[in-house]
């Protein structure tokens, strides 16, 4: 058996789908098969339960990945090492983050790092979907949360929080709701997420209270809603990262300076997750401490 097999069957046992793998290394899915099937005879056992809707693991064939991945990890690593020291990083690096997120924060780091590291090519997937880092061969993701579960490394880049904004027109029209509470009265921009739809969280001392929110709009991107905002159609819940331009150039107000606002979790950041895997690339740590060493100072950067 030789290496390109090995990493073609560590694939597959993440993928669990024939064409998706095919269409990623540009051979048909016939081919994948057949190094499969090879790989089986020569070790004797079946890798995979293959029906004509599904493809799962035997296992005997989760044993085997268990056993060669950190063989194919401590080669790619040794690898980068050499790379490292010879050469100029190469490769292509694939990043997937939120669309706002991307083009807020992230867009204006990839300039520097390109600068420094012109051999590195970059691919740039911005979603508000969450994309499985695996069948998509996703180097790095940036996701936000209070927490990111499942089997994937994680390590927070920076935290943030909640502000309700609104626009100079749109509080010259309907007045400055001084309290929380006031916003009952107002037409607020929804976000179509339903955790985000209907209720506002304040905390202020120690003190919680809870606003149900009402409104006409409800827009399924925070982009949008920040547009909104600023065209004085509403007041909206925005994260400060999204925010932060707006109240700058006095287009947008932050309406309550002195409280905690969220609609889910007071305690929120930015993670960068990438696959378990048991050594990280070259690539993407030179991306990762890239970016930790340009955050922007109006957020706040993670420790190390």
């Amino acid at each position: 058996m030789n290496v390109a097999t090995l990493k073609t069957f560590a694939q597959m046992a993440r993928a669990l789908n024939f064409a998706a793998v095919a269409e990623q290394r540009g051979v048909n899915a016939s081919s994948i098969s057949r190094q499969i099937a090879e790989l089986e005879r020569q070790l004797g056992v079946r890798l995979f339960h293959r029906t004509t809707r599904t493809v799962r693991l035997t296992e005997a064939g989760l044993l085997f990945l268990h056993k060669i991945e950190p063989a194919l990890a401590a080669m790619d690593d040794a690898r980068d090492s050499l790379r490292a020291q010879t050469q100029q990083p190469t490769g292509t690096l694939k990043i997937t983050a939120s669309t706002a997120l991307g083009q807020t924060v992230l867009m204006p780091l990839i300039h520097g790092f390109q600068q420094t590291y012109p051999a590195i090519n970059l691919e740039l997937v911005f979603t508000d979907q969450t994309v499985d880092l695996i069948t998509e061969q996703i180097d790095l993701a940036i996701r936000l949360g209070s927490a990111i579960s499942g089997d994937l490394i994680t390590a927070k880049w920076f935290d943030f929080t909640y502000k309700i904004c609104a626009s100079p027109a749109y509080l010259s029209r309907h007045g400055l709701p001084a309290t929380p509470s006031d916003l009952i009265r107002h037409h607020c921009l929804q976000y179509a997420l339903p955790a985000f739809r209907n209720i506002w969280l304040f905390r202020q001392n120690g003190q919680t209270e809870d606003i149900a929110i009402k409104g006409s709009l409800t827009l399924s991107s925070p982009l949008s809603l920040r547009t909104a905002a600023e065209h004085g159609l509403g007041p909206a819940l925005l994260a400060d990262w999204l925010a932060a331009e707006p109240l700058a150039n006095g287009k947008l107000i932050d309406l309550y300076p002195d409280h905690d606002v969220s609609a889910q979790d007071f305690e929120r950041a930015a993670w960068f997750v990438y696959p378990s895997r048991h050594y990280l690339p070259q690539k993407t740590r030179l991306m990762i401490d890239h970016l930790r060493a340009n955050t922007p100072a109006r957020l706040k950067p993670a420790p190390c």
